[in-house]
């Protein structure tokens, strides 16, 4: 009985056993026969793994080998896809869901990041599929060693070297050098072109960070290098067995800059040290401005300083103002700071990222005079040319107004110079030629040229085209991005404006808009790298040069100097260089040319005008011009509600010594007149270019300070004595 029992339970077990090895039988048949392609595809695709090989960013230098943007080792934690299936999808089992949750909350601890945050990377679609994704950037040697020790806890997680860009000299130049960011996201609905796209074409991965301003995002392709490729075996927890095939990445070249940080710096020390003065002074007001408005003082909270060379085109030096350290964009900045240091929807003369030197549109006032005298002595308007004279009143009725009284009822007739206190009316300057108008700033003499060009001329415009050969309305073509090509009016553009509601729906070009075109006024956009280019013009004897940043390209891999911070261009290989580039050839012949030139020779010297002083006399009555010659123009750009504390300050000026080609031009918002604040700023800068001055040595960055609440701290001169404080003296006739 007991044996039955006992053979019946070993028949079920037999039984059992049969059909559980009958089960495995039919399911190894199933995998080798029927279904063994898609096996093999899964393991030879969990057994290697492809990795990109980023290429080493190529280094900017500055003229004199000064490395402005460097790149430092970076250790990233990333993990392999393969290893983890699909978790990121709704469908996802819960039971997948909740043993990765417990995945991420283990990886959490050595990387100090969220578990959320490492899920939310992970399942990112702005990376690769067949990529490993990049989970933290930045670890430790301590934290990458701690991962790599516990592979089996970690599966899939690798340590890879990457690199992370460097400003050695920051905030120095940093609207110039630029900062780096991630590709954008896709956005075809908002943008014609797609840059994700674009940088998935050029074999970007878009993890990587690219150029996004300054040289940074014009010279990408020359910066960046091409990838290559490293191909694993791993095993099923993802350890190298052995390399199958390496590609190695191409390094990104070197670039040099036409900039001197020297120069460089001592542009932003100036401007930031002058217009922390001007906040100080109080404006120049007339009776009725103080009995409504009360005592003000100037706003200064803006501005630029462009330095070039005017025989090459090549900018030596690019200053804006509000500035920013262009370390705080390296991507690692706190939930909160950047809105700290960079707040949304401030008043525009507070936005640090903005360039102005190429990205501001400004009415330059009478900096813009010398071209309206180009013009008209090219375009014959003058009777006599050189030799013609005008009487100048101290106000001017335009010819409409002249021919028809009854316009006086409907519009604007009467046009008048700068206040004279001791007279009690505008100032009249007597009989003057051109070179004395550019040379006391007479308002009214070139009143008469714009309105003459409109009204003598059938409508013509031969004002706007004698303009644009100097640049106005057109980007100079600068090597920067963003920039701006500014608003040279005439019947089009102003249909235009129209067309856009920047305008009112009646405004045209007429007599008023033309009058204050030739005085640099009115619907006139220019920045001021075009003011400076378009003077360079009139200091190298005719050629509009195409301004530029790029000095030469060298090879990868330039070596560093045994000086600290400098790379060795003794040793690098020259790959471009950069040559003068002319845009337009003007007619400058000596009739047309000299007048002007001598013009602006006077500004800067002390000549008096039937018994008016120069408007730039006695800013520069110090300076040493035996030694070198300048020439210049002061500018008055008249601010918002016609009020003297919103007045922007202008002046360019040019050395006549071609050994020291260069010119400088200022602007200074809400600071006053041309002769106030912009002025000192570039009687300083010359100080600088012609060796007078000695300059502060151009050190490298202290560490940053996480605690600060503004973009760059601030800044002073080594010495404010070139500035004279002249501008708290000034007086209204020396508006110009």
């Amino acid at each position: 009985m007991a044996s039955d029992r006992r053979n019946t339970r070993l028949a079920a077990l037999g039984i059992v056993a049969a059909l559980l090895f009958g089960g495995i039988g039919i399911r190894v048949w199933f995998l080798q026969v029927i279904d063994a392609s898609t096996l093999r595809q899964r393991v030879e695709f969990s057994a290697r793994r492809t990795i990109t090989v980023l290429p080493r960013r190529g280094r900017i230098f500055d003229i004199k080998g000064r490395i402005l943007a460097d790149n430092s080792r970076v250790l990233s934690v990333t993990i392999d896809r393969s290893v983890m299936p699909p978790v990121c999808s709704d469908t996802a089992p819960k039971s997948r869901e909740r043993r990765y949750t417990k995945f991420w909350n283990l990886l959490s601890g050595p990387l100090n990041v969220p578990p959320d945050d490492l899920e939310a990377r992970f399942c990112s679609n702005r990376y690769v599929p067949q990529e490993p994704v990049p989970l933290k950037d930045g670890v430790t040697e301590d934290q990458a060693l701690y991962l790599l020790e516990r592979r089996e806890q970690y599966p899939g997680i690798d340590v890879v070297e990457t690199w992370r860009r460097r400003y050695p000299y920051a905030p120095i130049a940093s609207h110039v050098i630029g900062y780096m960011g991630s590709i954008p996201a896709d956005n075809k609905s908002t943008k014609k072109i797609n840059e994700t796209d674009v940088y998935k074409d050029k074999g970007y991965i878009l993890s990587e960070r690219v150029g996004v301003a300054g040289v940074e995002r014009t010279y990408e392709d020359v910066l960046h290098g091409t990838a290559g490729k490293r191909v694993y075996e791993v095993d099923a927890n993802g350890r190298v067995l052995r390399t199958v095939e390496e590609v190695p990445a191409t390094n990104g070249q070197d670039i040099q800059l036409s900039i001197d940080m020297s120069i460089q710096q001592y542009a932003e020390q100036t401007l930031e040290t002058e217009l922390r003065f001007r906040k100080t002074v109080n404006a120049v007001q007339s009776k009725s401005e103080l009995e409504k408005y009360g005592r003000k003082k100037y706003v200064a909270t803006a501005g630029s300083v462009v330095v070039q060379n005017y025989l090459t085109g090549a900018v030596v030096a690019m200053a804006s103002y509000p500035t920013f350290d262009n370390r705080w964009l390296d991507g690692t900045l706190p939930p909160g700071k950047f809105s700290q240091l960079f707040p949304a929807n401030v008043p525009p003369d507070q936005a640090a990222l903005t360039n102005r030197a190429i990205q501001g549109g400004y009415n330059v006032g009478s900096s813009f005079k010398p071209f309206t005298a180009y013009s008209a002595l090219q375009a014959g308007l003058l009777p006599g040319g050189v030799n013609f004279k005008y009487l100048d009143v101290g106000t001017y009725k335009i010819i409409a107004c002249q021919r028809d009284k009854s316009r006086e009822l409907s519009q604007k007739c009467n046009f008048r110079n700068a206040w004279s206190p001791s007279l009690g009316r505008p100032t009249p300057y007597g009989l003057i030629s051109v070179t004395e108008a550019l040379t006391v700033s007479s308002d009214t003499f070139f009143y008469q040229i714009g309105d003459a060009f409109l009204e003598l001329t059938g409508g013509q415009p031969i004002f706007q085209n004698e303009l644009r050969q100097f640049g106005f309305g057109q980007k100079t073509g600068i090597d920067l991005p963003f920039e701006r090509s500014g608003i040279l009016p005439d019947k089009q553009v102003m249909a235009a404006l129209r067309k856009k509601k920047v305008i009112l729906p009646d405004e045209t070009f007429t007599s008023g808009q033309s009058i204050l075109l030739a005085v640099g006024q009115g619907i006139l956009a220019v920045s001021p790298m075009q003011l400076v280019n378009a003077y360079s013009a009139f200091a190298n004897g005719g050629s509009r040069m195409q301004p530029s940043v790029l000095a030469a390209i060298f090879a990868p891999g330039t070596p560093d100097s045994a000086i600290t911070g400098y790379a060795d261009l003794t040793q690098a290989q020259v790959v471009f260089t950069r040559d003068p580039k002319v845009i337009q050839t003007l007619d400058m012949r000596p009739e047309l040319r000299d007048p002007i030139v001598q013009g602006l020779q006077n500004v800067v010297r002390k000549v008096a005008i039937n018994g008016h002083m120069s408007t730039g006399g006695r800013v520069f009555q110090k300076f040493p011009m035996n030694l070198l010659p300048l020439a210049g123009k002061t500018g008055t750009a008249q601010g918002g509600g016609n009020r003297s504390e919103n007045d922007s300050s202008v002046f360019v000026g040019f050395s006549t010594d071609p050994n020291v080609p260069y010119t400088v031009g200022a602007y200074l918002e809400r600071a006053g007149y041309g002769a106030q604040a912009s002025a000192p700023v570039v009687k300083c800068m010359f100080y600088a270019l012609g060796g007078f001055t000695k300059l502060d040595p151009v050190r490298q960055a202290d560490p940053l300070d996480l605690t600060a609440t503004i973009a760059a701290p601030l800044r002073q001169m080594p010495s404010q004595a070139c500035l004279d404080n002249y501008s708290v003296i000034v007086s209204r006739a020396d508006r110009g």
